[in-house]
């Protein structure tokens, strides 16, 4: 929190993985440093013929929040039908992410009109709530697949000083954290897409 001050970063998000329970902790050094929290949620979703995949939530509204209390009081995976039930207040952020979204994985298996499907599904249900992740780095990416979507430019962001990068190699030998790929700086510059807040939209 003390480097995103530092940065002048305005607002930091957080979507644990299945979980919620760090949402406390975010508002509480968020309210300290000045800066807007934003609450979130990756969460594994069970779609047709019982293949999983996680998708991130985002709450835009106090509703949406509440929204996101209750599929994260769900057992995992939640049904995909949860999500058009529970889907007021939420941005829902597909595709990407060191897991893959369900859209990435059928696109990379070649089922496209599959994924045409679903993506209508997430445009019926969350219209302009609904963004694809763009991650960088990403081959192939959706964006040949969903040339008129809306994108969202991502990244994991594993450390804030360059100094705690050795501390997390050594959690990635002992098996406790899983590494993404490194990215060189001519990847970051070179990287296309549209950048939204998540609490923002067009």
């Amino acid at each position: 929190m003390k480097r995103a001050r530092e940065l002048s970063i305005e607002m930091l998000a957080l979507t644990d993985y299945n979980t919620t329970a760090g949402h406390y902790e975010l508002q509480r050094y968020c309210q300290a440093a000045g800066i807007k929290p934003i609450f979130g949620l990756e969460l594994d979703v069970e779609y047709s013929g019982g293949e999983q995949a996680p998708i991130v939530l985002i709450a835009r509204t106090n509703e949406g929040y509440q929204n996101i209390l209750r599929l994260a009081s769900r057992p995992v995976p939640v049904p995909l039908a949860a999500l058009a039930q529970y889907k007021e207040g939420i941005a829902i952020l597909e595709g990407g992410g060191g897991r893959g979204g369900r859209l990435s994985q059928l696109a990379r298996s070649g089922r496209t009109e599959r994924a045409l499907s679903l993506d209508a599904w997430y445009k019926e249900h969350f219209g302009s709530s609904y963004y694809l992740r763009r991650e960088l780095g990403e081959q192939p990416g959706l964006a040949e697949y969903f040339q008129t979507n809306r994108f969202i430019l991502c990244q994991d962001v594993r450390y804030a000083d360059a100094a705690s990068c050795e501390a997390l190699e050594i959690l990635a030998k002992s098996g406790r954290f899983e590494p993404s790929s490194a990215l060189s700086h001519a990847q970051l510059g070179s990287a296309e897409g549209e950048v939204l807040g998540p609490g923002r939209s067009d």
